[in-house]
This record gives C-alpha cells, structure tokens and sequence, in this order.
C-alpha cells in the first residue's frame, strides 16, 4: 500500500579531500566583482554525492554547488573566514534505512511514497521521534525520543537505558495501532530487536542503535540508526 513518505533519512557522504580551491580556479568558474575580495571556496572530493541536502562547517550550513558526484565547491562565509575547520560534513538523503545518520521530517518539492517494510520503518521512526501529545492524530501517542536527543547524561547507561525504553514502547504503540487494519502484512509491524545500541564514538550526546524490524509477512530489515549526531538533527531543521 503505497503512502507519502514522512521521515526523510539521511546519511553523511565520504569525504576524501579538503582544499582551496586557487586564484586562477576561482576566476574561471565564478563570476567575480572588480575590486571585490576573491570567496573563499572548499573544494571537496569524495564519494557519493548524489542527493546532497546540505553542506556543514563547523555545524553551520554553507552555500555550495554540484561539481560532480564526487566533488563539490562549498562557499565560506565571510564571518566564518579564518576560522579553523573544525567539522565538515555533506549530508546526503537517502532511500532506505539500511544505514541512517539522522532524520528530518519531509518538506520536499515533489511527493514521494513509500510501500512495504520501507514503510514500515518510516512510519515507526516517525512515532519513536514524536513527542506524546502533539500534533493532530495520535494524541498521547509518540516515543518522545527527541527530549532525550543531544541530552549529556551523568551516566551513559542511563542514556541507553532510556532510549531502549523508548524503542520498545514505540513498538508496542505502533503494533496497537496497527491492530484491526486493513494493511498488508508486510506493512504490520511483528517486532523490534535491538541488537546493539551504546553511545557514537567521540560524541557522548549521540546514540546509535542497531534494530531488526519484523514484519507480520515475516520479512525482516536490519537498520543502523544514529540519534543527535553531531547536532545534524537540529541545523537540518528536525
């Protein structure tokens, strides 16, 4: 049963390669102002840049544009100028949840939709994000996960403890709901198994988790999941 899709995934793209780009570059490939300073402009090689949503520095989004699929010219801010990188990342969006850096709730131009187990996925992210008691349908319901996103703990096993608290109840929401739909099997949600989860590497405020989702078909999808990376989730407006 196709349905709009709600929850955009998105995922970091590899970076290979950082450098300026030189005098003689600029002046061929830009229309520059006499008398003006010459930009500041990154040249980024690396791979699969196909569907970028976003270029970040330092966790600002920066202006850019498509060279290739594996290179991208990325325009520095005046005010940003002279500063050290400290952080850069091209975020691209994704068509499935195999491996998913982060989320936002989707605002494109043109409608997409989704079936089956892809779905599925989507719609529980969905609800696992959704703070109870918002918005218009489902009231009280929602994992409330994004109140704990980007949150520093005392204790790192309060943090994963909570989270798969989370998880779980989302399962157990979704399933309700689900109950007495005509939906197709592949579509219902049997379980949720999450087989690791524990904080990112170099960023206590981030988890990551590891989930099987189950469907009623029997069909299952393992996905990768990462909540809070480096503060994408909130310079891409989730």
């Amino acid at each position: 049963m196709l349905d709009l899709r709600v929850v955009k995934p998105l995922d970091l793209a590899k970076i290979r390669s950082v450098d300026y780009l030189g005098e003689e570059q600029l002046k061929d490939s830009f229309l520059l102002v006499p008398g003006e300073p010459y930009p500041v402009v990154l040249d980024i090689i690396g791979e699969n840049f196909q569907n970028v949503e976003a270029v970040l520095l330092n966790n600002n989004e920066i202006r850019y544009r498509m060279v290739s699929t594996t290179r991208i010219w990325a325009t520095v801010p005046e005010i940003m100028i002279g500063q050290p990188i400290r952080d850069l990342f091209v975020i691209t969006s994704k068509e499935d949840y195999s491996n998913v850096t982060s989320f936002i709730y989707e605002e494109g131009k043109t409608a997409t939709f989704v079936s089956g187990i892809q779905k599925l996925i989507g719609q529980f992210v969905f609800l696992l994000l959704k703070t109870p008691d918002s918005g218009v349908f489902a009231r009280g319901k929602g994992g409330g996960l994004l109140s704990i996103i980007g949150t520093n703990p005392n204790q790192k096993f309060q943090a994963t403890t909570l989270v798969a608290q989370r998880i779980l109840n989302t399962g157990d929401q979704l399933r309700e709901s689900q109950a007495g739909s005509d939906l197709p099997s592949s579509e219902k949600l049997r379980s949720v198994t999450i087989l690791n989860i524990g904080n990112t590497k170099g960023d206590p405020t981030s988890i990551s988790v590891s989930l099987k989702i189950t469907t009623m078909a029997g069909g299952d999808m393992l996905t990768n999941l990462q909540f809070g990376a480096q503060n994408l989730a909130e310079n891409l407006g989730t």
